[in-house]
């Protein structure tokens, strides 16, 4: 009849905690250890995705603590991207796991030149432009498992969204503890906030008394004066785009926001075609339907606490996970060396695409404007930005759309 309903299959229902976080503290030990023994099960060995960061490092601890329990000789196998530039390595975070859980580890360099190379095929599997190469990082990671045998591999994905691990929560979490009246917790924050940046957190506090003004008093404050306010890039013509000038009225507003729109849907997605393009089954124990459900009832003070994010995580696994990986602070994840190859060996290329680029996408961008920014960008006036990746991405992916629907023969193979 070409008639159907579209229906939400499951809606979140996060099971609201009341007990204290001792208990809170072990059953989530015991739900994430749960899922990880669920997604050890597999007719071939299981490898995981290592980056050296929090969430992977207690994937892979909890794996080898299953492994060890079957009394067995388990090996796990890791694959991390690395980099020679130290600014965008990981690897002695990782090695430092590996030596802890003696596992086989396994490393990838993913390089300027395989970039170019792999572009269009990336995009291919991919089949919209994706927002940095943070993503050709993980395309290098499951290459390199599919080189090595492994056709099953555990991920850390979807840990930063439940558990506050974004430097984003911080805006949301002021506003939520000013508009329902926390003193006690707004004042710790701040102090706590003061003693890690030496500064105090006015931009915050101005961010949660705006968030109750009227819509018609703050279009009249200046936009320097307006912390939450989102803006599009100035070489985005108008009218074209509207900045989605959207924040979270609480800390848990914005986790779940996160969860359920942006940005882990894409980043699932993007784990999805990055490993079957390479056949390889990923999992995400993070993911694990009880799991997502204990940690959104969870008290917002049990998951960000005194500017110490993922606070229940780094409190549950001390002592099985090593402390030199509970004690980091700084956050990477996928990075690539984006900014080094801009400025270095792929200036060039980078800058004739991003030229075209502004050339054949003319109705949205201001090309005058856009290569102002790339020249202040090279000569240091302008910090880095995925703004140019993007602009190259979205082209090559509209140009190669052309060529790959024109091609009937191609398609076939394709498929």
């Amino acid at each position: 009849t070409h008639n159907y309903t579209i229906k939400k299959w499951y809606k979140l229902k996060p099971k609201k905690f009341k007990g204290d976080f001792n208990t809170a503290k072990e059953e989530f030990k015991q739900r994430l250890a749960e899922s990880v023994k669920l997604r050890l099960r597999a007719d071939v060995p299981v490898g995981t995705c290592l980056s050296g960061g929090l969430d992977s490092s207690t994937i892979v601890c909890l794996m080898q603590d299953e492994l060890d329990k079957q009394q067995g000789e388990h090996k796990i196998q890791t694959v991390t991207s690395c980099y020679k530039d130290l600014k965008y390595d990981e690897w002695e975070y990782a090695n430092h796991v590996n030596h802890f859980i003696k596992a086989k580890p396994h490393q990838v360099f993913p390089s300027f030149d395989k970039l170019k190379t792999d572009l269009g095929k990336m995009l291919w599997h991919m089949d919209y432009p994706f927002g940095s190469t943070s993503q050709f990082s993980q395309w290098c990671v499951f290459q390199g498992a599919k080189e090595v045998g492994m056709t099953v591999m555990i991920d850390g994905q979807g840990a930063d969204e439940q558990l506050a691990g974004y430097g984003g929560n911080d805006l949301p979490l002021y506003i939520g503890l000013f508009r329902s009246f926390k003193w006690k917790q707004f004042v710790k924050e701040s102090i706590s906030y003061k003693v890690r940046h030496k500064r105090w957190p006015v931009g915050f506090w101005l961010g949660a008394f705006q968030s109750i003004l009227p819509k018609g008093l703050l279009r009249m404050l200046p936009a320097k004066y307006l912390p939450a306010k989102q803006e599009l890039p100035d070489w985005i013509k108008p009218n074209k785009f509207v900045a989605p000038n959207r924040h979270a009225g609480s800390l848990k507003e914005s986790l779940l926001h996160q969860l359920q729109t942006n940005p882990l849907p894409s980043l699932l997605r993007y784990e999805d075609r990055n490993s079957m393009a390479f056949s390889i089954e990923s999992r995400v124990p993070f993911m694990d339907v009880h799991v997502v459900e204990q940690n959104m009832g969870l008290p917002e003070n049990f998951l960000y606490r005194e500017g110490e994010r993922k606070y229940i995580l780094r409190q549950a696994f001390k002592g099985k996970v090593p402390d030199k990986i509970l004690e980091r602070r700084d956050k990477m994840g996928f990075v690539s060396a984006e900014e080094s190859w801009m400025k270095g060996e792929g200036k060039a290329w980078f800058e004739t695409q991003l030229m075209t680029a502004a050339d054949n996408l003319q109705e949205y961008i201001d090309k005058e404007k856009l290569l102002t920014n790339w020249d202040e960008f090279q000569t240091g006036k302008r910090r880095f930005n995925f703004e140019f990746w993007r602009v190259i991405c979205l082209w090559v992916w509209l140009k190669n759309i052309k060529i790959w629907s024109q091609d009937k023969q191609l398609l076939d193979s394709k498929t």
